[in-house]
């Protein structure tokens, strides 16, 4: 990745994790990343915080579903980090991984930022699920 494009996946709205739980980008532009009332170097921000998962890769995922199949359910896989789409309408039935946490039933006329803001809802609920699991434990 050339260094002129070196923030494009850095988008805005979306959350990185770091040690201590999450941060929600707010604005990345001019190699710098503003997040809760923060502002960070690029380079900075790639050290303590990573991306909760490959936004690039999950949005062509989500934008090739909404072109090829009429209405479809968006599952999360934490264990892998990527999602798995199933069709609504497919007479045959196909198994959905054990772990997979619905997201939500989506059609051609979603925007990717409803998808995008729903799926980081649930991976941050999921998250404070297991740290509040393990804090009973």
């Amino acid at each position: 990745m050339s260094y002129r494009n070196a923030i494009h996946d850095i988008a805005p709205g979306s959350l990185w994790a770091c040690e201590s739980g999450f941060v929600r980008v707010m604005v990345a532009a001019a190699g710098h990343v503003s997040f809760g009332g923060m502002v960070m170097h690029e380079r900075a921000f790639r050290a303590a915080y990573a991306p909760l998962y490959d936004r690039a890769a999950i949005r062509q995922q989500f934008t090739m579903s909404l072109a090829n199949l009429g209405e479809f359910r968006v599952y999360w896989l934490p264990s892998l980090r990527r999602i798995v789409v199933r069709s609504v309408s497919c007479r045959r039935q196909f198994r959905v991984p054990e772990d997979a946490i619905l997201v939500g039933t989506y059609s051609d006329a979603c925007p990717p930022a409803d998808f995008f803001a729903a799926l980081d809802e649930i991976i941050v609920r999921w998250h404070g699920e297991r740290e509040h699991g393990r804090a009973r434990a």
